[in-house]
């Protein structure tokens, strides 16, 4: 009985594990193989976690705005990257 429940407990840890993992980072397709430029005015900025979040403002050739979002790295991250990680304040 014992080693029923313990299989069972596991499995549905195993399960949710895998769950939180997929939800984290999504199902949509990415292409290294092509760069996109846009130019526009930024409209959002998150400095959240798990991702810092941008989105844009772009006027098409037709006249038509569409916000274009892209996701960086985690602000931890970004911010180190940027010097702000207070290491070395003088």
């Amino acid at each position: 009985m014992k080693r029923s429940l313990a299989i069972i407990v596991f499995a549905t840890i195993s399960a949710l594990a895998i769950t939180k993992v997929a939800a984290h980072h999504g199902s949509a397709p990415y292409d290294n193989t092509v760069t996109k430029t846009v130019i526009g005015t930024v409209t959002n900025f998150r400095f959240s976690n798990p991702h810092v979040l941008i989105y844009v403002d772009v006027l098409e050739d037709n006249g038509e705005t569409v916000n274009w979002s892209g996701e960086l790295t985690s602000p931890n991250r970004l911010a180190r990257a940027a010097g702000g990680g207070g290491g070395n304040v003088k």
